[in-house]
């Protein structure tokens, strides 16, 4: 099933390459996220990172120029407060 997934994705218009990221991947993304996140001024959380590290399987792409613009913005400032902690 996962070769058939990134056969599809392979054949998308912009889509570089695209591997399997496996679980030792998955753990030194979010150690580097998490150092990251701790050495800004402004408080970051990478949503995604967490997100994908929760799964058994994720994907990698790499996208040049002419992959599809995303459909709203990518990347979001919200305050955390009591009322909306994640």
């Amino acid at each position: 099933m996962l070769a058939k997934i990134i056969r599809l994705l392979k054949n998308l218009d912009g889509i570089v390459a695209v591997k399997p990221l496996d679980r030792s991947n998955q753990d030194e993304i979010l150690k580097i996220e998490g150092v990251y996140e701790q050495s800004t001024v402004l408080p970051l959380k990478n949503l995604g990172a967490e997100i994908a590290a929760r799964h058994d399987q994720a994907l990698v792409l790499l996208k040049n120029h002419r992959f599809r613009q995303p459909p709203a913005p990518t990347v979001y400032m919200v305050e955390e407060t009591e009322d909306n902690r994640f």
